[in-house]
């Protein structure tokens, strides 16, 4: 089951920007970190998009998460939030499976057509899937690559700009 959408840039060169990046006094991390938050935010917008109509909750439906421990790596994953939670069985459907009463409710209790009903074990017909995530980070690819490089150059051309001013007044 899919609990979140995740998103990953090799970078061509990405050796030799790195060590441009660390000449110029670039915080590697903190700029990757900024460039992929950047790049997510976009696939979380549509994803947020796609789930309004599958969940009557209120709050966001998606949650933004970073977890890379590594200084020159940075990864985020994009799923849904705690609140609702629920969404990541849209995402690829679930099979028919006994639902049963257990230790601490022992039975299961909902409206009928004609009252409360109470069972210790039902069927679930289950559901198929509804996909919501995959399609929002399959759409967005294409800019939020084109966001982590605008990013990335913003960093770059900021710590440039400062180091020539800085050139200037020496």
């Amino acid at each position: 089951m899919a609990k979140a959408a995740l998103f990953g840039a090799k970078i061509e060169g990405g050796e030799e920007l790195l060590e441009e990046m660390r000449a110029l006094g670039v915080n590697v991390r903190k700029t990757l970190i900024g460039a992929t938050r950047a790049a997510m935010k976009v696939v979380q917008a549509e994803a947020e998009l796609r789930a309004k109509p599958l969940s009557t909750r209120r709050g966001k439906a998606t949650r933004l998460v970073f977890s890379s421990k590594k200084r020159d790596h940075a990864t985020a994953d994009v799923g849904p939030s705690k609140k609702k939670w629920m969404l990541r069985f849209f995402e690829q459907g679930v099979t028919r499976h006994e639902i049963v009463a257990g230790r601490h409710a022992p039975a299961l209790v909902f409206e009928g057509n004609r009252g409360l009903v109470v069972l210790t074990r039902v069927n679930h017909p289950g559901m198929a899937a509804r996909p919501w995530l995959r399609p929002a980070l399959e759409g967005k690819r294409d800019e939020a690559t084109k966001v982590f490089g605008q990013a990335l150059r913003a960093a770059i051309e900021e710590k440039r700009i400062a180091a020539e001013g800085s050139d200037d007044e020496g």
